[in-house]
């Protein structure tokens, strides 16, 4: 190589490293005096002894309107224990109306105390609370999710409100955890599910994914199993066509008897659901609701729950479809380990209209 060639790349060499070297103190200044804080830390909320708040003071905070409270965010007197007016009127907003500082302020965090039922916000400065009154104004629904929920108990129609939901990053995560499965689920069959089961599910949801985003097949469980048992029918239906295996062997009993209960429309996925339940080996009251709920389904009672089918030797069993090497034991009261051993089997796998031969009693 020239020498002036290899002068010319050991420059560039020390140029490259000198700009690394400038760009790295240039983060660890920035970062020293603004950390960034990419952690998600849950609000803490301290509670302050003091002398409790008499009945009439809280009975005039719950009595006033959200819009009389608005007013009073901008009255600065003095009122009790070092607090003002507007600090008043602002933890009366927060706590009985649902209204969103956090947005207001854009921050994740703010420092707050308990007193009695009301949670006071700490230093908020003159400016913070102008910026709140243009939250206000700015903002057709400024409220917590809570207070979006609440919202939609009076109006479930509002398609503004119902828009303006599906737009708040707890929805926007929960539609991306069910756009990972590649399934076609429509954004209207997550409103709906997420309306039934109430703002607790959604909220929960929210508070995992801040501490670790986890689109995962088990945070979507998760998260069904939540909705199920807040009640949610299209939870059920959901569940069934994501996960149907995880349904079968995974929930408990309790959650199994709920999901059930959930199941009032037939469908595919519901009957072929309820079908595999009454054939496993679960809870015999389980089978049983399975079994009634597929009759009221219009369906035939399973072949494999009633007497053996037909075969040609008495000490030989048809296969059918459904059955497990469990269920055929426990009807012939043997074994599962002689059954298995008893016809060569090296798996649990069954073919239906294959048959088993039938090992003498004991």
């Amino acid at each position: 190589m020239p020498k002036k060639v290899r002068l010319l790349v050991q420059v560039l060499i020390l140029s490259a490293a000198l700009n690394a070297l400038l760009i790295g103190l240039f983060f660890y200044f920035l970062v020293r005096e603004s950390p960034l804080h990419f952690a998600y830390a849950p609000k803490k909320v301290t509670v302050v002894k003091k002398e409790p708040l008499d009945s009439e003071s809280l009975n005039s905070l719950r009595s006033k309107s959200y819009d009389s409270l608005i007013a009073l965010l901008e009255d600065r007197r003095e009122a009790k224990e070092g607090y003002l007016v507007r600090d008043f009127a602002l933890a009366a907003l927060y706590t009985y109306h649902h209204f969103d500082p956090y947005r207001g302020l854009q921050k994740s965090s703010l420092e707050t105390c308990r007193w009695e039922e009301l949670t006071f916000f700490f230093h908020l400065s003159d400016a913070e609370f102008e910026q709140l009154l243009a939250f206000n104004e700015r903002e057709r629904y400024p409220f917590t999710l809570e207070g979006l929920f609440k919202q939609l108990e009076s109006s479930p129609d509002d398609r503004d409100l119902l828009a303006h939901l599906c737009q708040t990053p707890p929805f926007l995560q929960l539609q991306t955890l069910f756009n990972r499965t590649g399934l076609p689920i429509q954004k209207g069959t997550l409103l709906k599910m997420v309306s039934e089961g109430g703002w607790h599910p959604l909220a929960d949801f929210d508070s995992e994914q801040k501490m670790a985003c986890d689109f995962s097949a088990r945070s979507r469980q998760r998260l069904l199993v939540n909705y199920l048992e807040s009640g949610s029918k299209t939870a059920a239906y959901l569940l069934l066509i994501t996960d149907p295996d995880f349904a079968l062997k995974q929930l408990t009993d309790r959650q199994a008897h709920c999901l059930i209960e959930l199941l009032d429309t037939r469908t595919q996925e519901a009957v072929g659901f309820l079908t595999r339940l009454a054939g496993s080996p679960r809870d015999e009251n389980l089978i049983e609701k399975a079994e009634k709920r597929l009759i009221a389904f219009g369906q035939k009672r399973p072949a494999f729950l009633d007497k053996p089918p037909a075969a040609p030797d008495p000490r030989v069993h048809v296969i059918a479809r459904g059955e497990s090497l469990w269920l055929i034991a426990k009807k012939y009261h043997v074994s599962l380990e002689e059954l298995k051993r008893y016809n060569q089997l090296k798996t649990d796998v069954l073919q239906p209209g294959k048959t088993l031969k039938i090992p003498p009693p004991n």
